[in-house]
């Protein structure tokens, strides 16, 4: 499956560039970016989840369809508030978006070791995205 139309699926600010509402743009802005950024720290290389479709951009809201978080949860981001928002053995074992992977293999914590407040070695040729 290529990646290309799942990608047109997700956008980094909605319908509020399309509506040239700056008003709208810059609270939806606001809003997105200053969510529950906490939540990347609490599951491995939360800070460093490539967007599939741009080689150089970081996906800030890993557990939701939107780029910047906010919004609709993604399949892991269900998984990971189902989890009690916290990165589990059970949530590191399992394949939230079907693509064969583990979250934790997708993340580089492949043997589910990694906790919060320790660094997970970011090996960027493994970190994918866990939904994508």
């Amino acid at each position: 499956m290529s990646l290309r139309p799942m990608c047109k699926s997700y956008s980094m600010f909605g319908a509020a560039v399309l509506s040239s509402r700056w008003t709208l743009f810059i609270v939806t802005l606001l809003h997105t970016t200053s969510g529950y950024s906490g939540f990347r720290y609490k599951i491995p290389n939360g800070h460093n989840v490539p967007i599939p479709c741009n080689a150089v951009g970081m996906w800030h809201g890993v557990g939701h369809r939107h780029v910047s978080g906010g919004g609709t949860l993604n399949s892991f981001g269900q998984d990971f508030k189902d989890s009690g928002s916290e990165w589990t053995t059970e949530l590191c074992r399992k394949d939230s978006d079907g693509d064969g992977m583990t979250n934790g293999e997708e993340l580089a914590d492949p043997d589910c070791t990694w906790f919060q407040g320790t660094t997970a070695t970011p090996i960027s040729s493994m970190i994918s995205h866990p939904d994508v």
